[in-house]
């Protein structure tokens, strides 16, 4: 399996949108970084999404403001609910998409 990145690494390979949004991922919710094909992908850090899919970021997106929404909506279907996301976005128990 590949290394986990730093997001802070990505700052050159990515366009300043996508990179701000993977950035927040991994720091503010614990999300990793890994280099996979010509693009990346972010894990959810939740045990029970270990091996999951992940999310494709493509280095060089045709739109990279709608990519880094996409990212950000992206968090919604985490498996777990986070306490951190539901403190920052005010929602309740539970997050759409999760058990």
């Amino acid at each position: 399996m590949p290394e986990d990145l730093n997001p802070a690494d990505l700052q050159r390979s990515l366009p300043p949108e996508v990179y701000r949004a993977v950035n927040r991922m991994g720091r503010e919710f614990g999300w990793k970084v890994r280099k996979q094909g010509h693009g990346y992908r972010l894990y959810c850090p939740c045990p029970r999404s270990a091996g999951g899919r992940g999310i494709p970021i493509p280095s060089t997106p045709a739109n990279p403001g709608n990519t880094a929404k996409r990212l950000l909506r992206n968090l919604e279907h985490c498996p777990d609910t986070h306490e951190l996301f539901r403190r920052l976005f005010h929602i309740g128990n539970r997050v759409r998409g999760c058990p």
